[in-house]
């Protein structure tokens, strides 16, 4: 969660300076306590020379199984989000010793999407050495230990992943893509799938009902009117499963088990068939996101064991790190009504602790009084019979023998069909997105080296070329990490490293403000130049989304456009979600690819429909005609107007 500035620092009741960021100890995982000592002003001159200023609060809350009992803050503390895997190893096995002396078992953890946390996960669940477990092969895993991704997390991260623009998400002969959510909304009423534009809006990473609203089963069943969107349903079916088997409490443990599982085994088939075809995993869900279902599929069974075990409560919707969240949401909520601040200090956040606990125990306490909706998910699961191993064994199986047939109906060959983990993978890289830095952490451990070593060399820039008023020297920040920064020479032929950002923060007026991150989501910047166009017209540029006529060796094509890709150079990776039909001047053409699929014009009875000949296919963009208009939609088929083929006949 982040704090408020620097200017907010505080010194504490106990002669401490609060707000700074203090080293971690080696044999607990936590800050050491009592450091920033303020007896005297050279020890508090020190310290604010020494020691960071925290941006950031870290939290653990503690969630009881027993019915009705209200999570508690089991510890906070400030943080620069600077720390390492193994630190938060420490932490944990510190942790559980302390609550073992007083007698608590700690029973699962659940942590939201952090690298850092999955991959600690990992290393605790097991996952890095092979073992021969009870289940079977398909589990690679500890027998005994519970981690959770949170679902909720996990469930928004395969949202973002699908809204995102400038990824193609490829899973046999179809696409999974925005586009045939945009095609739902424009083509069906309202009131069959309830989605408006606003649900598919990518840049909107915090907003958890879009999700909802989308893996209803209405939306799904809608889909089968869309032409090509088989991918896309079984896309967000799957989503619905990583939600149900953990956030619904009304399936059974072996209906969970089969849904968590079939999704599994669905990304683990997805992931070997684009190494298989693509040799890289651009084409699939992100790495963070495998490793999250792979850990809570995992878990879920752990859990079923550990509550017929030990006969203890079943309720998967305790597990889940929303405890955290929704202490976050109950701190800000914690302001005067005159108070516009999102963010705060330390201090400031300490004081609303006690208050956001009162007000948890008076809901926990009444919520058989009172109608509380957020409490209302959390129902009661005493009394349900737990599976035996059999019977855990027989429904996992069935989810892969489902993901088999689903797989081979979207066009995979049964041949290629592998259900093989790939944790231990160690050829396999991924490169983050950059336009999702705050919200998917798509790096997970060194064995897939997410993050590779840029040998970046920047031209060097003369600061009197680039700024008419500046000064002998130039008063910024000369960064450490020399990613995505300019090389500023000035008066002095001094080299100062500066981000771009922050260049960027140069040559701005700044009229534009806003407080905190957490709004930077309600600043509308739509670009309308990358807005679909369905006419029939002649443009420069070409959209994801849009219908196009391509003429290659005299024939004429209808094309779907999904995405691009460069024909040539090494790296083929096209990001931006439009594309010029000419290349600019000055620049070596490297050639643009359509990626997508075309259609065939068919009359039938006086109707002209539009035919599949081809899916996934690779177009030069030199073959584009003009842009068409988009088809109509009528039982899963598309079909032009007469005026429309009219004018694709003009360009034979």
């Amino acid at each position: 969660m982040p704090l408020g500035s620097q200017e907010a620092l505080n010194i504490s009741d106990t002669d401490q300076l609060s707000g700074l960021v203090a080293t971690l100890d080696t044999n607990t995982g936590l800050p050491i306590i009592g450091l920033f000592d303020c007896s005297t002003p050279q020890k508090v001159i020190s310290h604010l020379r020494k020691y960071p200023v925290g941006r950031n609060v870290q939290l653990a809350m503690a969630q009881p199984i027993a019915t009705g009992a209200s999570p508690f803050c089991c510890l906070y503390y400030c943080t620069d989000n600077r720390f390492d895997t193994e630190s938060v190893k420490i932490k944990w096995h510190h942790v559980e010793q302390q609550l073992q002396k007083e007698g608590i078992e700690l029973v699962a953890k659940a942590t939201d999407g952090d690298s850092r946390f999955i991959r600690a996960m990992v290393d605790e669940m097991g996952f890095a050495t092979e073992q021969l477990g009870s289940f079977g092969s398909w589990f690679i895993g500890s027998e005994s230990a519970i981690c959770i991704q949170d679902p909720t997390h996990l469930a928004n991260k395969m949202r973002t992943r699908l809204m995102n623009p400038k990824k193609q998400l490829i899973l046999g002969n179809y696409s999974v893509s925005r586009i045939h959510l945009h095609e739902l909304i424009s083509s069906v009423s309202k009131d069959q799938h309830g989605l408006t534009l606003n649900d598919l809006m990518e840049k909107d990473k915090m907003k958890f009902k879009p999700v909802e609203k989308m893996t209803q089963r209405r939306v799904i069943s809608c889909l089968d009117k869309i032409p090509d969107s088989t991918g896309t349903a079984v896309y967000l079916n799957a989503i619905s499963h990583v939600m149900s088997s953990y956030m619904n409490a009304e399936p059974s443990p072996l209906q969970k088990v089969y849904n968590i599982w079939h999704v599994l085994f669905l990304i683990r088939a997805w992931r070997n068939w684009c190494v298989a075809k693509f040799n890289n995993l651009q084409n699939c869900v992100t790495t963070n996101v495998y490793w999250g279902v792979e850990i809570n599929a995992h878990a879920l069974i752990n859990y079923i064991v550990y509550c017929r075990d030990t006969g203890a409560t079943f309720n998967t919707t305790l597990l889940q790190s929303q405890a955290c969240e929704g202490t976050f949401r109950d701190a800000r909520a914690f302001s005067s009504t005159e108070s516009t601040v999102v963010n705060f200090t330390m201090q400031g956040f300490e004081s609303r602790l006690n208050k956001i606990q009162f007000k948890r125990n008076v809901m926990h306490r009444n919520q058989h009084s009172l109608n509380l909706p957020s409490l209302s998910k959390k129902a009661d699961s005493n009394g349900i019979e737990m599976p035996a191993n059999e019977e855990i064994i027989e429904a996992v199986e069935q989810s892969r023998a489902a993901v088999h047939e689903t797989l081979v109906d979207l066009g995979i060959d049964a041949s290629q069909i592998s259900f093989e983990s790939s944790v231990t993978t160690k050829h396999l890289k991924e490169k983050p997105s950059q336009t999702s830095d705050d919200f998917e952490f798509i790096t997970v451990s060194a064995e897939f080296e997410a993050l590779e070593k840029e040998n970046f060399d920047p031209d060097v820039h003369d600061a009197d070329e680039l700024f008419h008023n500046i000064g002998e020297e130039i008063m910024l920040k000369d960064s450490q990490n020399y990613k995505n920064v300019f090389k500023i020479k000035n008066r002095q032929n001094k080299i100062v490293h500066v981000k771009k950002r922050t260049f960027l923060w140069m040559l701005t007026s700044g009229l534009q403000k806003c407080s905190t991150d957490r709004n930077y989501r309600f600043i509308d910047k739509q670009d309308k130049s990358d807005n679909p166009k369905y006419v029939n017209e002649i443009y420069e540029n070409i959209v994801v989304g849009e219908y196009v006529l391509l003429k290659e060796d005299s024939v004429l094509t209808v094309f779907k456009v999904y995405g691009f890709k460069y024909l040539k150079g090494k790296n083929c990776a096209y990001s931006a979600s439009i594309a010029p039909v000419r290349p600019p001047n000055n620049v070596e053409p490297r050639g643009i690819g359509l990626q997508g699929c075309t259609f065939d014009i068919i009359e039938c009875d006086g109707e002209y429909v539009l035919d599949l000949a081809s899916n996934n296919v690779i177009k030069d963009i030199k073959y584009y005609m003009s842009h068409l208009q988009k088809p109509a939609v009528l039982s899963a088929l598309l079909y032009y107007c007469e005026d429309c083929v009219t004018y694709i006949k003009k360009f034979k």
